[in-house]
């Protein structure tokens, strides 16, 4: 996956799962830095996308971050709960995507490279709660 196509999907990701939540006018997705460290057990170049938030007009501490270049859904769901837990953590619990039926938020989930939303208590619902669900069922 080139650079800018995985710039492309992570930032395509970010967007949904604000979508997902409600787009809450105060968060705000500046974009996504692209940068490599060394790995100091073998010398190999390993690189790193981040990506850019801002709360209420100021850059979030928290930076959701993809390591590696190779974007499998093991990777990408690690990048999605990071993206999610800094909007909960950030906004002390106002920002969630509510769990129908439950007191609990669901969670963000990759699934063959699409989002999807689960219930943490129950493995058996993830897949009842895919993206457009608060548009197919307003509360």
């Amino acid at each position: 996956m080139s650079d800018e196509s995985l710039v492309a999907r992570l930032l395509d990701l970010a967007r949904e799962i604000l979508r997902e939540v409600g787009s809450p006018p105060q968060w705000r997705i500046i974009g996504a830095e692209q940068q490599h460290e060394i790995d100091p057990l073998n010398g190999d170049i390993v690189p790193f996308t981040m990506l850019l938030l801002s709360h209420d007009g100021e850059p979030v501490g928290t930076l959701p971050t993809l390591t590696g270049d190779v974007p499998d859904d093991l990777a990408l769901t690690a990048f999605v709960e990071q993206v999610y837990d800094t909007l909960v953590e950030d906004s002390w619990g106002e920002v969630n995507r509510p769990c129908p039926g439950h007191r609990h938020p669901t969670w963000p989930t990759v699934r063959e490279g699409e989002l999807f939303w689960h219930c943490p208590i129950d493995p058996h619902r993830w897949d009842t709660w895919k993206p457009g669900y608060r548009e197919n069922h307003p509360s």
